[in-house]
């Protein structure tokens, strides 16, 4: 089996060079794939076994204080709204709560089992327990669900850029908010929940992928259109500039 997976391979991989020749000899491009990109492949091939030094004890100590700094973050974030359930990551939770002036947050809450009553009783007895502020829609077994109304912050929305009109919510991406409202200190506050988030992704991916004190990413010759290089798995040409992000990056880097 392993043979004929193998020769299989082989053979595909014999086949789609005949293809691609002929396609770029078609084309007027087969000199510059063997003089300007060819050349190129051993020494990628040679950047990726090699790899880039990375400190991944600092890098766990870096993802602690992140994480850390990310909770008190979303508490303040979600106490500032008024809903305990409200999602920091959600945006069209943030989009709500950012530009309307009245919006309403999904709302669940425990309730005893209320045996022996009738729908009505039910009713009226759930409707008593429901926190303040907060509308009863349905009733469950174990929870009552409902929405809470809240003041938003009523925020000028940006106007949307060609790719995203069409969209159901405007934007809530940091860098346009930081632009637009970064005085406003709940969104300064936002700004730097998503900015953690980012590199605490970073970081984790980064970690989980160390061998041997070196990160080794791909560069794809054939990511884009352009030509230009693809970083990958993970991405080494697009590293966090600040939160000493690239400290972690310590040795010969070539």
């Amino acid at each position: 089996e392993m043979v004929a997976y193998n020769t299989s391979d082989i053979t595909t991989t014999a086949q789609l060079y005949d293809v691609m020749c002929a396609e770029l000899r078609s084309r007027g491009l087969w000199d510059h794939f063997i003089h300007e990109e060819a050349p190129f492949s051993r020494i990628l091939v040679e950047m990726e076994v090699e790899g880039l030094p990375f400190d991944s004890v600092s890098a766990a100590e870096l993802l602690a204080k992140t994480e850390d700094n990310l909770g008190g973050l979303r508490e303040a974030l979600v106490a500032a709204t008024g809903a305990p359930d409200f999602n920091p990551g959600s945006g069209d939770q943030v989009a709500r709560y950012l530009y309307e002036e009245v919006w309403t947050a999904p709302a669940r809450f425990p309730i005893p089992r209320l045996a022996g009553m009738s729908r009505a009783q039910r009713e009226e007895a759930v409707h008593r327990m429901a926190p303040p502020g907060v509308r009863v829609t349905r009733i469950g077994r174990e929870y009552a669900y409902g929405e809470r109304i809240l003041d938003g912050r009523s925020l000028a929305p940006p106007k949307p850029s060609k790719k995203d009109r069409g969209k159901k919510r405007p934007t809530v991406s940091g860098k346009v908010l930081n632009v637009l409202h970064g005085d406003d200190a709940w969104v300064a506050d936002y700004v730097a929940f998503q900015r953690d988030v980012k590199i605490a992704g970073y970081l984790r991916d980064w970690i989980a992928r160390e061998h041997g004190g070196r990160l080794h990413g791909r560069f794809d010759q054939s990511g884009t259109v352009t030509g230009r290089l693809a970083g990958r798995e993970p991405n080494l040409q697009q590293v966090a500039n600040g939160a000493g992000i690239r400290g972690l990056f310590r040795g010969n880097l070539v």
